[in-house]
């Protein structure tokens, strides 16, 4: 009897060994898994923060291009985000002439709500021109934000996604109440829109 329970217990010893082998196999391999989705996860990360880099890099190069062939004082780019959502309006992107302050410090985080007007015609028109902010801004807070960086003439083209869906608007703004040419402002804006709208990281 006594081997018999020998012979039991170390069969039961050994199917544990074998069975927390198997566990310790298992786990193993569930570890290799978790490992090599996380190094992918990594490299698809670091890859499109590369990507990234190099389009903002293009995009801030396109609008120094733009703000010297329009004369603006000013060029940045307005973003709608979150992605999924959109509650906000947010300027990260900007090129300025020397002395001119920068339109990005104060466009932050703006909820669209705050621009309800303005929110509209940003997501609605193609192309918006304000030779007379004071005048032609009929959205209260739009305006004052304008007027707080001094803009006195504004221009806005709409920035659209693979299936035209609005993803920001590329503005161009003037300090000074001189005419400006509508029409080349037009055009060389919408060269510029082409360029940079499928490039255009989002804002999240």
């Amino acid at each position: 009897m006594e081997i018999w329970q020998g012979i039991i217990t170390s069969f039961g010893a050994i199917m544990a060994a074998v069975i927390a082998g198997l566990i310790a196999i298992k786990q193993y391999e569930r570890n290799k898994k978790t490992d090599l989705k996380f190094e992918n996860m990594k490299k698809e990360t670091n890859e499109k923060m590369s990507l990234n880099n190099r389009h903002i890099a293009i995009i801030y190069g396109e609008l120094w291009s733009l703000l010297n062939r329009i004369d603006a004082d000013r060029v940045y780019v307005m973003q709608p985000h979150p992605d999924t959502k959109r509650f906000y309006l947010s300027s990260y992107i900007e090129v300025n002439r020397k002395g001119v302050s920068f339109a990005s410090e104060i466009v932050q985080n703006v909820p669209l709500g705050d621009i309800p007007v303005f929110s509209k015609d940003l997501a609605s028109n193609c192309w918006i021109f304000y030779d007379n902010v004071d005048e032609q801004v009929m959205d209260v807070r739009a305006k004052s934000i304008m007027k707080l960086v001094g803009t006195e003439q504004i221009a806005v083209k709409q920035l659209v996604d693979i299936s035209g869906g609005w993803i920001g608007s590329l503005v161009a703004g003037y300090i000074t109440t001189e005419p400006i040419e509508e029409k080349k402002i037009f055009k060389q804006m919408k060269i510029t829109a082409n360029t940079i709208q499928f490039i255009l990281p989002p804002l999240n």
